[in-house]
């Protein structure tokens, strides 16, 4: 009824009826991608946050026929038709492993002496056995004076021998008031455990040490800039192994000008090849701007695993970098799931598709990288195919709402074909990104406590920290440890060692020093 008024309307004022059916299609449009932003909205709100596809049936077959010996095999039937159910934890019940080597602090509880002769018979009691009861406790934090004195030494009768003493001991901050021991808890408290310094400041102050968030501050900074050195050497291994995962998130920094905060940029860039450490490079800039990536990746050939940042693109199709950009298939996957209206069909076989991919790499990377490519060129690349063949399809034959979301999925895909496909011919590259995304997450919970950056200088700091931190996180190191030792260290280390002080150098140093 509505649609007919509207024609009547129309007529009366001498209006041709293209142009009725043309504002109609334009209001159904506006309709649809306000539908669409109302049914965002209320995921957003009220949805789940997971983007797992457990709902998207399987119909991929387990490689059938496809012969990798007996142990594939194996585990190809464990994987179609094994399910672990976990026992039901019940409320008020919990469960505790301890180190074998934690520390034990018996106390022993016995009768006194004047209790050991029972009242009635007067005899004396025998001690028949003994009842232990062990529970975790703990100790607080202990602070205390470090206290170096080096005795000096001169040559009698000869006052022009001049003092002779030990030399004192190499510190990566000479002459601070700070042992290296806090400054390493420091670091780790705020990065790793996210702990902003007024609330460091805070904890200090229960154990009566009075220390401004201003001076902590500045031996953040201060800290950064002597490990840049070793920085350097993590970020020239990185890039040795030709393969990068790659991701940033905006983070507040201040304004000296303005007193105000500002969009800054936070970067990942991780090892990402499958013998390689998975260092983890954190990189700092002041916006996101093409030049940061292109002046950081310049050193860098290989191949890059990331989302369709401008940048990337536009390394991937400027030949003379030698880097190639592979898509990410979550990035793919998410726009779909986005996208509320337009054609639900299309949308779950798309799903399905994906999930069936992602079925196949499970089991290819068990394997290694010959094996990898075989079933990704027999498996998944028709299914690659397959997904591209419908996207084509769809935007040929069918005319599409230009702003909806399916639509720009579409797109999406489709622009960047053969950077979605990449990953089929090269063993070593991923199918996502999600490498990244997990090492960014620990930077999007840190800037909730701290919430922004003092500095340009201070963001750098952070950035070379966070490297440190994280990838021992990473690598089942305690960071606060290794830090402890390599702000010892490195002042006296050779420069030509340097690669010794990395985490996975040092730890595999102290395990061979452990066993000896």
């Amino acid at each position: 009824m509505l649609y007919l008024r509207m024609i009547k309307k129309h007529e009366k004022s001498d209006v041709n009826l293209s142009e009725v059916l043309l504002e109609n299609e334009l209001l159904r449009n506006e309709i649809e991608q306000l539908k669409e932003q109302l049914a965002w909205l209320r995921k957003q709100l009220y949805g789940p946050k997971s983007e797992k596809l457990s709902s998207i049936p399987l119909d991929a077959p387990l490689l059938p026929g496809f012969d990798f010996g007996d142990e594939v095999i194996a585990e190809e039937k464990k994987e179609e038709i094994s399910y672990e159910r976990k026992k039901p934890v019940k409320k008020g019940s919990y469960t505790l492993e301890l180190p074998d080597n934690m520390e034990v602090r018996e106390t022993i509880h016995e009768l006194p002496e004047e209790k050991l002769i029972d009242e009635a018979t007067g005899e004396e009691l025998l001690e028949i056995g003994r009842e232990s009861i062990d529970k975790l406790a703990s100790c607080p934090a202990k602070y205390y004076i470090k206290r170096d004195t080096y005795v000096k030494y001169a040559v009698r009768n000869n006052p022009l021998s001049g003092v002779i003493q030990l030399p004192s001991a190499d510190s990566v901050l000479k002459g601070s008031k700070f042992d290296e021991s806090f400054m390493a808890e420091v670091v780790t408290a705020k990065l790793a455990y996210h702990l902003p310094f007024y609330r460091q400041q805070e904890m200090l102050q229960c154990f009566g040490i009075k220390i401004e968030r201003q001076t902590l501050s500045s031996l953040f900074v201060n800290l950064g800039e002597k490990l840049e050195i070793l920085y350097d050497e993590m970020k020239s291994l990185a890039f040795e192994c030709g393969y990068l995962f790659t991701d940033d998130t905006p983070v507040r920094m201040l304004d000296p000008g303005s007193g105000k905060t500002r969009e800054a940029r936070m970067w990942i860039y991780e090892a990402a090849h499958p013998d390689a450490t998975a260092y983890k490079v954190y990189d700092f800039s002041i916006n996101r701007s093409y030049d940061h990536p292109f002046n950081f990746l310049k050193t860098f050939k290989g191949v890059i695993h990331g989302d369709a940042f401008g940048a990337y693109v536009k390394l991937d199709k400027d030949k003379d970098n030698q880097i190639s950009w592979a898509s990410c298939w979550v990035h793919a996957r998410r726009y779909f799931l986005e996208a509320q209206s337009g054609d639900h069909g299309l949308k779950q076989d798309i799903l399905k598709s994906i999930r069936n991919l992602y079925r196949y790499e499970k089991i290819a990377w068990r394997h290694n990288s010959e094996t990898r490519l075989r079933i990704r060129n027999q498996y998944e690349r028709p299914i690659v195919n397959e997904i591209f063949e419908k996207l084509w399809h769809k935007i040929k034959t069918e005319i599409l709402l230009p702003k909806a979301k399916q639509t720009e999925a579409i797109k999406y895909m489709l622009n960047h074909e053969k950077n979605f496909k990449l990953y089929l011919d090269d063993p070593n590259i991923k199918i996502d990104n999600n490498a990244a995304e997990l090492s960014m997450r620990k930077v999007v919970l840190g800037k909730k406590n701290w919430m922004f950056v003092g500095s340009p200088k201070a963001g750098k700091s952070m950035a070379i920290l966070y490297s440190f931190v994280q990838t021992c996180r990473a690598l089942k190191i305690d960071p606060q440890a290794y830090l402890e030792d390599i702000f010892r260290r490195l002042p006296g280390h050779p420069h030509k060692n340097l690669r010794e002080l990395l985490p996975d150098q040092w730890a595999k140093a102290k395990t061979g020093n452990s066993k000896k």
